[in-house]
């Protein structure tokens, strides 16, 4: 992978957790400490400013515009963030750390709904847990399972996945379900991500690893939702993960590329977004033809031989070689590859 750190989204600040907001995947939401969304106090955990939710979009050529905070109906005074949409970008759920006169309570997942250029009043969602325990990083199985991070009794240990059921007769979300000790350590198992193929990824500090939280792939077995088959946990290893805290990935659509969070060295804050691409792979086919027959021969170099490539696809190549014996079959004069 070519790893890239996304310096226009980037501050000095913590920044991560990205999410597309849109389904051209041409717009992104993130989690950012930065001193410009809906609260002035400072996070005495962090020493930063609470954090809010930032929006951005990506022109033509590549290019993000200068992240934006969501409106005060979703930014407040407390910390919100790790925000993801619904699969036809119409809900915004995300997870709110409330403080209040210097006493720290649980985190709770919300959800609002677009209403046109800004968001309808954020709805609680009540997984029946008290406001001391976290219900966190929430992200869609389908469109009744709910897969997120809970420091409930119950667990492993630490912050475990869990998943949870709305039911539509009854208009309850329950009982939440412990995704069980292959997911789940005695740490902390958080930022959980399904791609469109039902891949799992999440961020773990409980295994081994690089150090730190480290991102871990566990492939869809089957398409049963109601089994949640996964096969166990597989570290992507550098140069996605690293020393430090690697977590929040993100891919774009089946593409070979996306997004990831990490406080790597060499970045531009705290916590830094960074893009990710798996670059294609380039053959070329090369030699040396040498003098040589079954007596023997002074393993001389031929110049001026010619060699043909015949192609699966029925394409005859010719190349001669040079005075040294050498040929090679690279690229073609329109810029594509014999190979």
């Amino acid at each position: 992978y070519m790893v890239r750190n996304e310096v226009q989204l980037n501050s000095k600040y913590y920044d991560f957790s990205p999410y597309f907001a849109d389904k051209k995947l041409e717009s992104l939401i993130f989690t950012s400490t930065r001193p410009a969304g809906g609260g002035s106090n400072l996070d005495p955990i962090t020493g930063e400013g609470f954090s809010d939710i930032y929006s951005t979009e990506r022109d033509p050529k590549g290019k993000w515009s200068s992240p934006k905070p969501l409106s005060e109906i979703v930014n407040t005074g407390d910390n919100e963030g790790a925000a993801v949409f619904d699969d036809k970008y119409g809900e915004l759920y995300y997870t709110k750390c409330g403080y209040d006169d210097k006493k720290a309570f649980g985190c709770q997942i919300y959800k609002t709904r677009k209403q046109g250029q800004d968001f309808a009043e954020p709805e609680l969602l009540d997984f029946g847990i008290d406001d001391t325990t976290v219900a966190a990083h929430p992200v869609f199985i389908d469109d009744d399972f709910i897969l997120y991070v809970s420091d409930m009794r119950g667990g492993q240990g630490g912050k475990d996945l869990w998943y949870i059921k709305y039911e539509k007769k009854t208009k309850i979300w329950g009982p939440p379900v412990n995704l069980g000790p292959e997911f789940n350590t005695a740490g902390d198992e958080m930022f959980p991500y399904i791609r469109e193929n039902g891949d799992l990824y999440f961020a773990s500090n409980g295994r081994v690893g690089m150090g730190g939280l480290d991102i871990f792939h566990c492939k869809m077995l089957g398409e049963d939702v109601e089994e949640l088959k996964w096969s166990k946990p597989e570290n992507l290893k550098a140069p996605i993960n690293s020393s430090a805290n690697d977590f929040g990935i993100i891919y774009e659509d089946e593409k070979d590329r996306g997004f990831f969070s990490s406080d790597r060295a060499g970045g531009k804050g705290k916590d830094d977004i960074y893009s990710f691409m798996l670059p294609p792979l380039i053959f070329m086919l090369k030699g040396t033809v040498t003098s040589y027959n079954e007596d023997g021969g002074d393993g001389s170099p031929l110049g001026n031989v010619k060699v043909k490539l015949l192609g699966t696809d029925g394409s005859v190549t010719e190349v001669m070689t040079d005075g040294t014996g050498a040929y090679e079959f690279e690229m073609k004069d329109n810029d594509e590859r014999y190979i």
